[in-house]
């Protein structure tokens, strides 16, 4: 059903068209998203380009595997045809575990009630909104957040600059994120690739003396916004700086069609955070399969 291609063997002009065309299309899908978040990967393809998947690879001691890139919160077949159900995705796994002996990656839709042999399947969980139907009214928390954003004279979102936004998040998350200088150069050449693209956005609150209390960096296209960075600096935290960026953008946007992607959270307290914003819990599939020889087995465990 699916053939391995090589990456130096894609048609990328035949890949983007079918995501462009498939009945669930994302943005993390596209050539150059994947070019620039997983330098190199390969793809799994059903007869001319009808279903497509990448393979977001790496090699550690030797030994290629399969992983979840950065940026990219889940991978999907993407299908002219019809959305993928338990059987494309039972034969997308089992031609994957021919191919690596270590998969670790996340994938779009509810799965992880299936039996699938040598896979374990994790749920996980991430927050929409659906703008067609307008933004509820802030909850009592965010309201208050908002309330003292106001009171502290906070003005309008504007854009910001990609090197600003990345100095910003490394400065910020550092201690969160563990990312190398390397991950952060990539991020800001992602963003640029987006807005170059016109599938993403930046947004922050500017200070009076040019800084930023706050930021954000938006992935779009196909109906979808998905949040994919934020920071927040000392003096945002304290004035309620993100819930006003957050509300007062999703507010700009009310009605369009399409929706609002959090960027999820299975941590319960940022989970319910963006529930204030009137977002619902939706579930994507993690997905490991190890099958590596015994000592590495256990390192990867």
């Amino acid at each position: 059903m699916f053939s391995y291609i090589k990456h130096k063997d894609i048609n990328k002009g035949k890949w983007d068209s079918t995501l462009e065309r498939s009945s669930n299309p994302m943005a993390y899908g596209y050539s150059w998203y994947l070019d620039t978040v997983c330098p190199g990967w390969d793809a799994l393809v059903s007869g001319d380009y009808e279903m497509i998947f990448p393979i977001t690879k790496r090699k550690k001691y030797g030994i290629e595997y399969l992983y979840q890139p950065l940026f990219i919160r889940y991978l999907d077949v993407f299908s002219l045809k019809q959305v993928p159900n338990e059987k494309i995705i039972g034969e997308l796994l089992s031609t994957l575990k021919k191919y690596f002996r270590f998969i670790e990656i996340n994938i779009r839709g509810e799965f992880y009630n299936t039996s699938f042999e040598g896979f374990t399947l994790r749920k996980l969980m991430e927050q929409h909104i659906d703008l067609s139907k307008g933004i509820a009214a802030p909850s009592h928390s965010l309201k208050q957040n908002i309330n003292k954003a106001a009171k502290a004279g906070l003005g309008e979102i504007v854009s910001m600059p990609t090197d600003i936004f990345v100095r910003n998040v490394q400065k910020e998350l550092a201690e969160k994120l563990d990312l190398r200088e390397d991950d952060y150069t990539m991020l800001q050449r992602l963003m640029n690739t987006c807005l170059e693209k016109k599938h993403g956005s930046t947004i922050g609150i500017k200070k009076e003396s040019g800084d930023f209390y706050c930021g954000g960096f938006i992935l779009e296209g196909f109906g979808q916004k998905i949040l994919i960075k934020v920071f927040t600096t000392a003096d945002g935290k304290k004035n309620g700086s993100m819930s006003y960026l957050r509300y007062n953008y999703l507010k700009s946007i009310e009605n369009e069609k399409g929706y609002f992607n959090f960027g999820g959270s299975n941590i319960p307290g940022v989970a319910e955070y963006n529930r204030y914003f009137g977002a619902e819990d939706y579930y994507y599939t993690g997905v490991k399969h190890n099958a590596l020889p015994w000592p590495l087995r256990l390192i990867k465990k």
